[in-house]
């Protein structure tokens, strides 16, 4: 019995939704609504302003923070202009007395006309400790900077046109086979130069 008159119920509010709905458009069409009911079109804004996200506070906003230098890597001096990096594998010195040099390295970027050496980094990654004996060199046409141990700096090319080739240099002095053979495997030298005279 209960269950008959819900239904029933339930008819009746779905019959009265149809024939009211009409109604109730053309109403809202001429204005012309009871006090008290709100036209469906007066919550648009409120229902557009509810879609729109909130602003997220300005000390809470991610700061944009700087990429760290992956390990290894030389970064150019703050004091100079700019840099170019040369690098190589495999230099194998096999002769006493025979030098052995790598093939020239060249700067990939465009360097400015007048452009001069302020400071040389470099990293030599060899198979075996180089016997002590063994002589590192980076040259340029004119001259040589001699390389204090497999990575350092030095300002030995200071003043030198920054546009120059450069070439890596291992020798041993004597002569005769090297046994076993001093190996590098990776070579990296970081040319720095500044515009101009040298300072």
């Amino acid at each position: 019995m209960i269950r008959n008159q819900t239904i029933r119920s339930g008819l009746l509010l779905f019959c009265l939704y149809y024939a009211a709905a009409p109604l109730y458009a053309t109403a809202q069409e001429k204005g012309q609504l009871p006090p008290g009911i709100k036209a469906l079109s007066d919550q648009g804004p409120a229902v557009e302003e509810a879609k729109t996200p909130a602003r997220i506070p300005a000390a809470l906003a991610l700061k944009k923070r700087p990429v760290p230098l992956a390990k290894g890597v030389m970064s150019v001096e703050s004091s100079a202009d700019g840099g170019w990096v040369a690098e190589g594998h495999m230099l194998i010195l096999s002769q006493r007395g025979i030098p052995k040099s790598s093939a020239p390295m060249r700067p990939y970027i465009h360097i400015p006309a007048g452009a001069v050496i302020t400071s040389v980094y470099w990293r030599i990654v060899s198979g075996q400790p180089l016997p002590t004996d063994v002589s590192l060199a980076a040259c340029m046409p004119g001259k040589c900077l001699p390389l204090q141990g497999q990575s350092g700096r030095s300002d030995g090319l200071a003043g030198q046109p920054a546009d120059n080739p450069l070439v890596l240099t291992l020798s041993m002095a004597g002569r005769g086979a090297i046994t076993p053979p001093a190996v590098v495997k990776y070579y990296q030298l970081q040319i720095n130069y500044r515009t101009g005279a040298s300072r």
